[in-house]
Parts: C-alpha cells; sequence; structure tokens
C-alpha cells in the first residue's frame, strides 16, 4: 500500500530477526523519539496547515512522515529535505548518528477512512463464529461479542471491546467512539430492545468528529468479565499493554471472527471530511469488515495468555488500524480488567 517519496539516513545494521532483543531495543527508541518530538515536529505541521499527514514508525525501522497526495509536486523534493534536515538535527542530539526517515504519499480523499459499523442489523457473518453464538445473549458482556446502538435512525451493530475500570474500581467496557452519538447513548446486547439494554455511554471523546487519541468510548456498566469471545470460546484476559512492529495480534469480531496479522507501524489516521486525527494509532495486516469496529485486539504469548493491546476501529488508505490501550487511557481514564 506504501508509495515511498524518499529514504534519508541509513538503519542499523541487526542480522537478526525483528522479533529479536536488536529489532525491539530498536523500536523502543524510535517510540520515544517520536513521542518526544510530536508536539514540536509534527503536529504545528500536520495537513492543512503544513505538509505532514502521517507521522510514526514502521517495521523496517523507520520514522514515517506522510506527505500529502496533493501536496505540489514541484515541491516534494524540497519538503522532504527540510523536514528531514529538521528530524535529523533532533535525533543526534537524542544520541542517533543516523536517523533513517521514510518519506511516504498519503491519500487525503474522504473515502480513504472506512469505520467498519455495520450499517443495518442483518449484516452477514463471514467469519469462524456461528450465528448462534454471535447472536446470543451474553450476561456478563465480555469482549467479541455483538452490540447495537441507535444512531438517529438507523442501527448500528459492532462488537464489544474489552471489560475495563477506572482507577477508582468503577467496571464497565469500551466500544468504538464512532458507533455511539455521545454521552447518553444507550447500548443494547445482542439487539435493540428494552430488555436488551446494557447501559449507557458515559465518556466519548467524539472521534471523527474531533481529533482523539482513541476511537473509544466508555460504557459503566457492572455486570462485566475479563474475557473474550474467539472462535466460539470465551478467553481469560491476563494483562495488557501497547504494540510494537512485528508482533502477532488477533482481532475478535462480530462479523469476521478472529483474524490475525502483524503490527505494521504506529501512524496517525487523517479524517478529510471533519478536519480531525487520531493520534498514535497501530496498524496491523488482519482481516476486518463492517460490525467488526470495536472489535478487542491482542496478543496471545507463548503460555496462551491473552494481553490486550488495543480496540479496533476501521481502514484507512486500505489498511486497517487500532487505537492502543494507552490512547483509551488517556482518552478515558480506562484499562482492562484483568482475570
Amino acid at each position: 500500500h506504501e508509495k515511498i517519496l524518499g529514504i534519508y539516513g541509513s538503519l542499523p545494521d541487526f542480522r537478526d530477526a525483528h522479533a529479536s532483543l536488536p529489532w525491539i531495543s530498536w523500536y523502543s527508541q524510535l517510540d520515544n523519539f517520536t513521542d518526544d518530538n510530536f508536539d514540536s515536529f509534527a503536529k504545528p505541521r500536520l495537513y492543512p496547515r503544513g505538509p505532514v499527514i502521517g507521522y510514526g514508525y514502521d517495521v523496517e525501522g523507520y520514522i514515517n512522515v506522510g506527505i500529502p497526495e496533493d501536496w505540489p509536486e514541484d515541491n516534494i523534493t524540497a519538503t522532504m529535505e527540510e523536514l528531514y534536515e529538521i528530524l535529523d538535527k533532533k535525533g543526534k542530539d537524542a544520541g542517533f548518528e543516523s536517523i533513517p526517515v521514510k518519506f511516504r504519499s498519503v491519500s487525503v480523499s474522504p473515502d480513504s477512512l472506512v469505520l467498519y459499523s455495520a450499517s443495518n442489523k442483518f449484516r452477514p457473518i463471514t467469519g469462524d463464529v456461528q450465528i448462534q453464538t454471535i447472536l446470543d445473549r451474553i450476561r456478563p458482556l465480555i469482549g467479541g461479542i455483538q452490540i447495537q446502538t441507535i444512531l438517529g435512525s438507523d442501527i448500528a451493530g459492532s462488537t464489544l471491546g474489552w471489560a475495563a475500570q477506572t482507577s477508582s474500581g468503577t467496571r464497565g467496557y469500551v466500544i468504538s467512539a464512532h458507533c455511539s452519538d455521545g454521552s447518553g447513548e444507550t447500548v443494547y446486547q445482542p439487539t435493540t430492545g428494552s430488555s436488551n439494554s446494557c447501559g449507557s455511554v458515559g465518556t466519548d471523546p467524539g472521534w471523527p468528529y474531533s481529533s482523539s487519541y482513541a476511537d473509544a468510548a466508555w460504557v459503566p456498566y457492572s455486570n462485566v468479565a475479563a474475557k473474550i469471545r474467539s472462535q466460539g470460546v470465551d478467553q481469560s484476559v491476563k494483562g495488557h499493554y501497547d504494540p510494537w512492529p512485528g508482533l502477532t495480534v488477533f482481532k475478535s469480531g462480530r462479523t469476521t471472527g478472529t483474524t490475525s496479522g502483524s503490527v505494521q507501524r504506529k501512524d496517525i489516521v487523517f479524517y478529510s471530511s471533519t478536519q480531525s486525527y487520531l493520534y498514535d494509532q497501530y496498524f496491523a495486516s488482519f482481516t476486518a469488515e463492517p460490525g467488526d469496529s470495536g472489535s478487542p485486539v491482542y496478543h496471545v504469548e507463548s503460555d496462551h495468555d491473552r494481553i490486550i493491546v488495543g480496540i479496533f476501529s476501521g481502514s484507512f488508505c486500505g489498511e486497517e488500524y487500532f487505537s492502543p490501550v494507552s490512547g483509551v487511557e488517556t482518552e478515558l481514564g480506562v484499562l482492562p480488567l484483568i482475570s
């Protein structure tokens, strides 16, 4: 999916696999560097005020900077050189010998962003989940099961993310913010109807109508459990952390069931219709379809423990992405419930 405009600097000479300790350490350095310089480098230059529409790092070990596809062609090289000069100076100040930067062309079309809520409750199920399983009325509520909300005159079908709690111990669960009309929105499981009501949205940062660090909304609700439904089986959640490039992750959704892939990069998402950004999102190679919005995204460790790494949002420029646990905590003040 990449259209590379230019590469500057050089990568470190690691001859081991991406999963080895040298690469993990390198990704950590890039993560710290991009975080430390977001406010000073990227944010003041964000499109449409400036030439930056992507910012993060990828599985190949490069800092990634996105340039809008409608940027004047005769000014692209000068723009890249100017941006690299700034990043290289910041890199040397941070101890990098030669900061590696990849510049990519990024679409600004409204069609570039696809948010995966189903427009009606009859969206076909295409994955490994049996119809009777996904349509079950499940209490306590767990991740990976069907929920519905009423958005205007339409019924939106999506997936419950994961059980969570505040620092004071209040329990509830997390759903995708774009599947909510805001605070007070009633959530139903599995389908609409007063007997299936399972709480109302308490906190919603408003994506995609305002910029955010997570496409997530918080629903206080006491009857939840630290589990994920995957391939018809309820699996316990044993921990949480943010992912890194190369990590194998799974998504358990209402439409496509359980699919897997690897994290490709950390980046930002732009919605041209509202001029809003999602910051610090992770792109992964798993598949998804409408109705999968809000799906839990998790890693399975060698001892088979399920570790929550985020909540699925949608597709940007043809690639699936999700909001990390840290972004959800920033916006909602909650963390996954652990069994």
